[in-house]
């Protein structure tokens, strides 16, 4: 029976394989799922009044939802970013995240919101930044 396999399809299988057994395919994965639970949370009623501040409470979740979708699709395809373009990435999502989060918080707070979902977005957050500072660990340490 003849190899149905194009000249390094076989190869590109198989390395995708190896990629989805990585510590970093998963942190991705994992990253992506928590990014659409705060968005989920924030889809419910949240509210921020100022501007700028709603900006980067909203806008980072649904911006780093496309940046792991192109990073996750990037490893399965053997196109992972270099070792320091990750390292940026992941700091700056870290240190969105902890900013997002934070404006998450102050405004449950100050607003005395009757929806939880806020504050809820607002802890998740914080702890997704948790998760990228230990993917840029990670990455430092290890790839």
């Amino acid at each position: 029976m003849p190899d149905t396999y194009a000249v390094g399809e076989k190869d590109m299988a198989s390395n995708a394989l190896t990629q989805v057994k990585s510590i970093a395919f998963w942190l991705k994965v994992v990253q992506l799922i928590v990014n659409i639970i705060v968005i989920a949370l924030l889809s419910e009623g949240s509210f921020i009044a100022n501007i700028p501040k709603c900006f980067v409470a909203f806008g980072t979740p649904f911006a780093f939802v496309i940046v792991n979708a192109i990073l996750i699709a990037g490893l399965l395809l053997e196109e992972a970013l270099s070792k320091r373009m990750s390292m940026v990435l992941t700091t700056s999502a870290g240190l969105l995240f902890v900013t997002a989060g934070a404006l998450m918080i102050e405004s449950w707070v100050n607003f005395k919101l009757q929806n939880d979902l806020t504050l809820g977005a607002g802890i998740v957050s914080i702890i997704l930044s948790l998760v990228y500072f230990g993917d840029t660990g990670y990455t430092f340490k290890f790839v």
